[in-house]
C-alpha cells in the first residue's frame, strides 16, 4: 500500500519520518498527524489536538484558540493512505444526512 506524505509549507525540522510511517503502519489507520507536546502557556499559538488517552486517537482539533485546551499541538506533518480520500464524500454526505435531520 502506498503511504502520501504532507507537510506544510512552513515546516522546516528534522522530523523522524521513517519513525511515523512505522507507527503508521502498525496502528493501520488511514492518517497519521505529528504531535508533540508544548508549555501550556505556548499550546494557544498553534493547532491543539484533543486525544483519547488510551488509543491516541484524535478526538478534536482547534486552531489557534484563545483558551487553553491541550499541551498537544499539530506538529505540520501528516501520513495519509488512499483509503482516506475515498472516505471523504461519505463523511460530507454524512453531515447533509444529519442536517436534514434538524
Amino acid at each position: 500500500m502506498s503511504h502520501i506524505f504532507l507537510l506544510n509549507r512552513d515546516v522546516c525540522c528534522s522530523f523522524p519520518l521513517p519513525q511515523m510511517l512505522d507507527a503508521h503502519k502498525n496502528y493501520g489507520g488511514k492518517g497519521t498527524i505529528l504531535v508533540t507536546k508544548v508549555s501550556t502557556e505556548s499550546a494557544n499559538q498553534f493547532g491543539e489536538l484533543g486525544v483519547d488517552p488510551v488509543t491516541n486517537e484524535l478526538l478534536h482539533y482547534t486552531e489557534k484558540l484563545e483558551t487553553f485546551v491541550s499541551d498537544l499541538i499539530n506538529c505540520g506533518v501528516y501520513i495519509f493512505t488512499p483509503d482516506l480520500f475515498k472516505a471523504i464524500p461519505d463523511s460530507f454526505t454524512q453531515q447533509k444526512d444529519r442536517a436534514n435531520l434538524r
